[in-house]
């Protein structure tokens, strides 16, 4: 999903988590972008003292980042990269990076502890739109 490196970055991941369907099910765009702004309006700075509690950032992409680096090592034969929900790296930018190194072969693996839509779905349903067919895809 991602996760806040800054109080800005914070104000972005919350209008992104709260602008997505799978957290408020509001099929009507405009609606769901006003109580998602209202929401972190009232929430935003709240929110951030829980991050001051822990540093001032989330811990998540300091541990995705070592992952992928001890993943790297394992399997130097394959690409390996992240696409956050939320916060960047997007999935957009993530496709482009695929693009340029032209993979064709994608295995997208989620690293939610468990299956859910407003996690697990939403990040593929993400990479899935934006790829736009452009990829065969395997996920585990």
């Amino acid at each position: 999903m991602g996760a806040a490196r800054s109080k800005d970055e914070l104000k972005v991941f919350l209008l992104n988590m709260f602008n997505d369907i799978n957290i408020l099910g509001i099929k009507n765009e405009l609606l769901r972008s006003m109580l998602a702004s209202f929401i972190v309006f009232m929430r935003h700075d709240k929110a951030w003292k829980n991050y001051e509690l822990i540093g001032g950032q989330s811990p998540l992409h300091d541990l995705t980042d070592d992952l992928i680096k001890k993943l790297q090592v394992v399997l130097p034969e394959y690409y390996i990269t992240t696409a956050m929900r939320y916060t960047s790296q997007f999935a957009q930018t993530a496709i482009q990076k695929i693009k340029q190194q032209n993979i064709k072969d994608v295995t997208l693996l989620p690293l939610y502890a468990q299956y859910s839509t407003t996690t697990t779905k939403s990040s593929l349903d993400d990479f899935i739109q934006k790829s736009n067919d452009d990829f065969k895809l395997k996920i585990i």
